[in-house]
């Protein structure tokens, strides 16, 4: 083997399995969180497509959850992939914040072994018609600070649901 080649070969493998290393030393050990999403199968167009987030703290701790880019902010961000019968991704017509640095007032407080939710109207922010759809939270990082002070992140990886909208 060429000796350049060698040297290529194992830096690249260094790099892989340093990128393998960071990750797992970021990934929490612990979930603090249970994400779901549920809704009624069966929806009234005219009566509003209701979709419920809930998030659960599984720990022994209260913690603060930042609530950024979560549906407990309401619809401030795209929050959900639609897709409908053909699977066609629905756009998202809602307002897109930009933020800096959070303040105390973003993050929520949940108590062990609590939850919060919230359900939001989907045609607050995509134009649903009467149709099957699939609905899945989009992944997002989610950043959680601790009794101690100290901040985890975690994602929030659900299955989707399917809804039909009548008219």
């Amino acid at each position: 083997m060429d000796e350049r080649f060698k040297a290529y070969w194992f830096t690249g493998l260094i790099v892989i399995l340093s990128f393998i290393t960071f990750i797992a030393m970021s990934t929490p050990t612990h979930r603090y969180l249970q994400c779901e999403i549920f809704a009624e199968h069966h929806q009234q167009n005219s009566h509003g497509i209701m979709l419920t987030y809930k998030v659960t703290n599984t720990s022994a701790q209260s913690l603060k959850l930042l609530s950024w880019y979560t549906p407990l902010e309401g619809f401030m961000s795209n929050l959900f992939e639609i897709t409908d019968s053909q699977g066609k991704q629905l756009a998202y017509q809602g307002p897109m914040f930009k933020r800096v640095q959070p303040l105390e007032e973003d993050f929520i407080v949940i108590e062990a072994n609590n939850s919060r939710s919230i359900t939001l109207n989907l045609l607050d922010a995509y134009s649903l018609t009467a149709g099957h759809y699939q609905i899945s939270l989009r992944p997002k990082v989610m950043q959680i600070e601790l009794a101690q002070g100290s901040i985890s992140k975690q994602q929030c990886l659900l299955p989707s649901i399917n809804i039909t909208v009548d008219a």
